[in-house]
C-alpha cells in the first residue's frame, strides 16, 4: 500500500467516533498551521529532499505529511504524483504562494465564501520570489 492510500484510510477512517475524528481533525489542522508558519516564514526557501527526509525534518508522521502534500499540492510549481509517492522519492516544496494570495484576499473581502475557505485564507498571505536551498 502506498503512503498516499495509508493517508486516505486514515483521513477516511469510518471507525472514529465523531469525537474522536474531531480531535483528529483538529491535531492534523493545528500541525499544519505550524508547517504554514514555517513556509511563509522562510518563503524565500524551497524545501527540498528524499520524502522521508523532509518528513522528517519536519517533524511529522509520513501519513501525516502526505496529507499535507495533497492539501498543497495544487500551489507547487511542479505537482506531485502522489500515489507515487514513496520514502525515497525526491520531493521539491517550490510553492507558488500567489494563487494562495487569492484565496486570502477573497477571504477577507469576500464575505459570501464557505467557512473553510476563509479559514485557509486567513492562514497565507503574500511574499515575495524565493531562492532554492537544500533543507537538511
Amino acid at each position: 500500500m502506498s503512503i498516499y492510500q495509508e493517508w486516505m484510510e486514515l483521513a477516511q477512517d469510518q471507525a472514529r467516533s465523531q469525537k474522536d475524528n474531531n480531535l483528529f481533525w483538529q491535531q492534523y489542522f493545528d500541525d499544519e498551521k505550524e508547517l504554514y508558519k514555517v513556509l511563509l516564514r522562510d518563503h524565500d526557501t524551497t524545501y527540498f529532499g528524499a520524502f522521508d527526509t523532509l518528513a522528517d525534518g519536519f517533524e511529522w508522521d509520513h501519513r501525516y505529511f502526505i496529507g499535507f502534500l495533497d492539501g498543497i499540492n495544487s500551489s507547487l510549481k511542479t505537482p506531485i504524483v502522489l500515489e507515487d509517492v514513496d520514502h525515497d522519492t525526491e520531493i521539491t516544496l517550490d510553492i507558488d504562494f500567489e494563487p494562495r494570495h487569492v484565496i486570502y484576499i477573497a477571504a477577507h473581502q469576500v464575505g459570501g465564501l464557505a467557512a473553510d475557505a476563509r479559514q485557509r485564507g486567513q492562514r497565507l498571505y503574500r511574499v515575495r520570489d524565493h531562492a532554492a536551498v537544500p533543507l537538511f
